[in-house]
């Protein structure tokens, strides 16, 4: 059921540039594509299973490519402490590499020239772990594969933030239980703003 799950997100998203081909309609609204060279990121992911909870945070840079920013490369580095049982704590640290897709040809909009965009992303990670539930020792090397939807709130301007709400699971291997994490992300513009799409 997993790796099913992560299959279909990545041909979603392989299956994107079509649905952009609408993209034209709404184009044209002043500052609409209007996306800075880059971006700080910082990212919260929050895990809950019975008793076991997963609380991560990601550092790192997002830069939307593309003549319209339809596609992001996200990159940061992640900590994690995880929590399972009553009196049981591990902790997680590793990078954490993402491609993102919007996924909707027409923009759909909060207010005037204000975008909201669904995407999805798929990528990777790879964790140093220690004292962790599925691990028999006290330190453990975790790799993963991810994949996620999520929805983009942005300005009007190159010089706006971004917030993304996303749902993002995590299959790790190793014989570790996969993820299905809530992950919020907050993007704040640096360099300078990409010329607006004609």
């Amino acid at each position: 059921m997993s790796r099913i799950t992560t299959a279909v997100l990545a041909l979603g998203l392989l299956a994107a540039p079509p649905l952009r081909a609408q993209v034209a309609d709404t184009a044209a609204a002043a500052d609409s594509t209007a996306f800075a060279g880059s971006y700080w990121a910082i990212s919260g992911l929050y895990y809950a299973n019975n008793n076991n909870y997963d609380l991560m945070l990601v550092g790192g840079q997002a830069w939307p490519f593309g003549d319209d920013g339809g596609w992001t490369l996200r990159a940061g580095l992640g900590t994690a402490v995880v929590f399972y049982g009553y009196n049981d704590t591990g902790f997680m640290l590793g990078p954490q590499l993402a491609l993102e897709r919007v996924l909707t040809g027409d923009r759909l909009e909060l207010g005037p020239g204000q975008p909201l965009e669904l995407y999805a992303a798929v990528g990777g990670a790879a964790y140093a772990g220690w004292n962790l539930e599925e691990s028999g020792r006290s330190r453990e090397w975790v790799p993963a594969a991810s994949a996620g939807v999520g929805l983009r709130f942005r300005g009007k301007g190159a010089s706006d933030p971004m917030v993304t709400l996303e749902l993002y699971y995590e299959e790790r291997f190793s014989d570790f239980n996969p993820r299905l994490f809530l992950r919020v992300d907050y993007m704040h513009p640096r360099g300078r703003p990409q010329a607006n799409a004609n």
